[in-house]
């Protein structure tokens, strides 16, 4: 059983994704001050990269197959560590912005990539195994 608003959402081209941020930046450029009334957490994500990343992490963590963890830890821990490192000495302190900056735009970039190759990938496969089909 699907919700009708999944399906609806499911009928635009990484609309589960692109839907909800799209309604997100319109709250916050029509309204910027509604943010403060969604409480400490909603709010936050309207407001900075850190619980936005902790979200996503959150999301993929629940998504990981164990035997892919590894390579996943050794990825990520790697970008921990450099931002951990950064934010630990105060002498790196400007570094750790920009890193945090950097993680999260990789994360925005790999979220909004991944299914549209997904889906252009999986239609380029149908319509090859349909050629191949009709010989």
């Amino acid at each position: 059983m699907t919700l009708p608003i999944y399906r609806t959402l499911g009928r635009i081209p990484c609309g589960v994704m692109l839907v909800p941020l799209a309604i997100g930046a319109v709250v916050a450029h029509v309204a910027p001050e509604a943010t403060r009334i969604l409480g400490s957490f909603s709010g936050a994500l309207f407001t900075g990269a850190l619980p936005i990343l902790a979200v996503c992490y959150g999301c993929r963590g629940a998504m990981i197959r164990l035997d892919a963890a590894p390579h996943i830890l050794r990825e990520g821990g790697v970008l921990l560590g450099a931002i951990l490192f950064a934010a630990a000495n105060p002498a790196y302190a400007p570094a750790a912005a920009s890193a945090t900056l950097l993680v999260f735009a990789r994360v925005v970039v790999t979220a909004f990539t991944t299914p549209l190759l997904t889906a252009w990938w999986a239609r380029r496969v149908a319509a090859f195994r349909r050629a191949d089909a009709s010989t």
